[in-house]
């Protein structure tokens, strides 16, 4: 289905909010999120959830507030307000490891806002963020139109201790998985599989799977393709591959990736995910 046909409206009224802002916010900053906590709360009637730091920051002005805990403690919310850049996307989608994210409408005040399409207070339409949340929240009612929404595929990723076989850690990647060799002065030696067909021992600084949406960061700099975010494709990049040969792939998102670290390589490797989990990975360890 193409991306352009994907509309949200609700078949109810949203019960629950979650509201995020970026970590260092400054005091303006910190006023917008106030206003976007009080105006869902006083005006559109949904409870609202704010997730530490922001709770501490402005808790203590709206009581009627409650602290997010996680999504297997918390109320699942309807949708998602972000006010921030696209780092705070990313910490958003870490918020939802086992479920899937609820829809998220996200204010740009960030240095890069690629994923940010809705101004806080835009001055050539002379919208205020509180008549885009009012828009959210009455969604497909009455003369209201669905909004059309970017659908964003997420790599599940699993770390497997290949001496037990056992599951040792997990992560549901929006932007890139990145294998890289740490601290070594060696470089890191991969062995790669798509569907368990081998396809190459990488001799490189890393390797990157990307997404759609990652293609444009991590993937992008180290020499991958840009992709469409409707295309449902993986990008794997090397990093300064020591071969004239191997260049970034793309992959159909119905394959099934997998990296063992070479029995043989001088070093372990170390994976991070969206740039935050790290795991060293072993030379018995591998990520399928």
């Amino acid at each position: 289905v193409a991306q352009s046909q994907h509309h949200v409206a609700w078949d109810r009224t949203p019960q629950r909010v979650l509201v995020l802002a970026k970590r260092h916010a400054d005091d303006e900053e910190l006023d917008v999120a106030y206003r976007i906590a009080r105006h869902l709360h006083e005006a559109c009637g949904v409870d609202v959830l704010l997730a530490d730091p922001l709770y501490e920051q402005i808790g203590k002005r709206l009581p009627a507030v409650e602290l997010w805990q996680g999504e297997h403690v918390s109320r699942s919310p309807d949708f998602v307000a972000t006010l921030g850049g696209d780092g705070l996307l990313l910490y958003a989608n870490t918020l939802f490891q086992a479920t899937p994210p609820p829809p998220v409408v996200a204010f740009g005040a960030g240095s890069l806002g690629f994923l940010a399409p809705f101004d806080v207070d835009d001055e050539q339409t002379g919208g205020t963020v509180e008549e885009t949340l009012d828009e959210a929240v009455s969604l497909g009612e009455g003369e209201l139109e669905p909004w059309p929404v970017s659908l964003r595929m997420r790599l599940r990723c699993r770390v497997v201790d290949g001496a037990s076989g056992k599951v040792v850690g997990g992560h549901e990647a929006l932007n890139e998985v990145a294998l890289d060799r740490g601290n070594s002065p060696f470089l890191s030696a991969v062995e790669c599989f798509c569907n368990d067909e081998h396809l190459t021992t990488a001799q490189a600084d890393g390797l990157i799977v990307a997404t759609p949406t990652g293609s444009t960061a991590y993937s992008l700099s180290a020499g991958g393709p840009m992709v469409h975010p409707s295309v449902n494709a993986m990008v794997f990049t090397p990093i300064c591959a020591h071969s004239l040969s191997f260049r970034p792939i793309v992959f159909p998102d119905s394959c099934t990736l997998r990296f063992d670290v070479d029995p043989d390589a001088r070093a372990d490797a170390w994976v991070t995910f969206d740039g935050r989990s790290r795991v060293c990975l072993k030379r018995v360890r591998r990520v399928p």
